[in-house]
């Protein structure tokens, strides 16, 4: 199958995948988007309308895509700080990966002592502070945990805000484009690993799965999204999930 519409192409896996350009995702973005309703695809509760709380406390999240036209690859870099006998976890790490995926973007993995969230693949952002916006929250945020800088990142639109029970929190998710050759430094202290993902996995079912948890001692299922031996599922799969629908959507136009 392939389709080619105003700056996507989605070919078979033979062909790379998803070819995405900023200009068009700029648009597709300014169209009427499936919101709940593709939320609850990767939902693991009941189909229901998601009100967002008045007061809730709000955060940001950005989903950057990587300009699949620099076709450069280059090695894993590591360094660590000298100072690691101190005792911080202040050790650097600096990473440079093959940006040529079609519809690459970085994902990141928090660690074990982050809440309700604990362990589990995110998106790069977190709370908004008060003197700035959402977007500004998202650029900011995913500076701090990944390294892209924040000035290099071109927002391109927004999906819809979905609000997340177990934390108290509704999240706003932006999406953007970075085009420049990525260096990647993670902030050890909020991200254990920087993991990629593409929009051609996104949209194939081959990648769709089921993760089993429980929750306040009760036994629950979430659909998701299968990376290596990982599950991406809850607020992030339902965001992804929007993403993908709706792109997806607009090319078949």
């Amino acid at each position: 199958m392939e389709l080619e519409k105003r700056g996507m192409k989605a070919t078979d896996g033979n062909s790379g995948g998803l070819i995405l350009e900023p200009d068009w995702i700029r648009e597709a973005l300014k169209a009427p988007l499936p919101g709940n309703a593709a939320h609850m695809r990767m939902s693991g509760r009941t189909p229901q309308t998601m009100e967002i709380p008045e007061g809730a406390a709000e955060a940001a999240v950005m989903i950057a895509f990587l300009d699949q036209s620099l076709e450069r690859e280059h090695r894993l870099k590591e360094f660590h700080d000298s100072q690691t006998n101190t005792g911080d976890r202040n050790e650097a790490e600096s990473y440079m990966v093959h940006s040529g995926n079609p519809g690459l973007f970085p994902l990141i993995l928090r660690p074990g002592n982050q809440g309700p969230h604990s362990g589990q693949i995110s998106l790069p952002g977190g709370k908004r502070e008060a003197n700035e916006s959402l977007e500004e929250t998202a650029l900011r945020e995913t500076e701090e945990e990944i390294g892209l800088n924040a000035t290099e990142i071109q927002v391109l639109g927004s999906l819809t805000p979905l609000y997340i029970p177990v934390s108290g929190f509704a999240v706003y998710p932006y999406v953007g484009w970075y085009s420049r050759s990525p260096e990647f430094k993670r902030d050890p202290l909020e991200v254990d690993e920087i993991l990629f993902y593409d929009m051609l996995r996104l949209s194939h079912p081959d990648y769709r799965t089921v993760y089993d948890f429980s929750y306040n001692g009760r036994q629950f299922q979430s659909p998701g999204f299968r990376l290596d031996n990982r599950i991406i599922w809850g607020a992030t799969a339902m965001i992804l999930m929007e993403l993908t629908e709706h792109l997806l959507s607009r090319a078949n136009r």
